[in-house]
């Protein structure tokens, strides 16, 4: 499968929460490549996210700092994004909260102190994979490198 987002500036995943197997409210996986699953170590067997499938645009401003990231809305009228089934979110806790495909949307992310912190802002759309409709995903964070 070819999609035409063109090679990202980076690669990179937010994580928080286990959307589909312990879902509650804010739980989301996102990476911009289907790749980016297995580098944090969630098991993607035997799903597409084997395939290190693009599912986002990426640029960079190197000089600012910046990094913005699109969701790839567009593969033969379907969003590429939609080939990641591992990027998703849960609006609800419990054992029956909805699960949402992420289909569109923006992230930015801000870095300073030589790359030790970040700040961002997270603009995302789910799919319902069973229930009809969408759901917004909207965040700010930020954060220090620890390790």
């Amino acid at each position: 499968m070819t999609f035409q987002n063109g090679i990202n500036a980076r690669d990179v995943g937010l994580f928080s929460g286990n959307p589909p197997g312990a879902p509650e409210a804010g739980a989301i996986w996102f990476g911009t490549n289907t790749a980016v699953h297995q580098a944090v170590g969630i098991d993607t067997t035997p799903a597409p996210e084997i395939a290190a499938l693009d599912v986002a645009f990426v640029d960079a401003d190197e000089a600012a700092g910046v990094l913005v990231v699109t969701l790839d809305g567009n593969f033969f009228g379907l969003p590429a994004a939609r080939s990641s089934l591992l990027n998703c979110v849960t609006p609800t806790d419990g054992l029956l909260a909805p699960i949402y495909q992420l289909i569109q949307g923006t992230m930015q992310l801000q870095f300073g102190d030589g790359g030790n912190a970040v700040s961002g802002v997270v603009d995302f759309v789910g799919n319902g994979y069973i229930e009809p409709g969408t759901t917004p995903y909207q965040a700010t964070m930020s954060g220090a490198r620890v390790a």
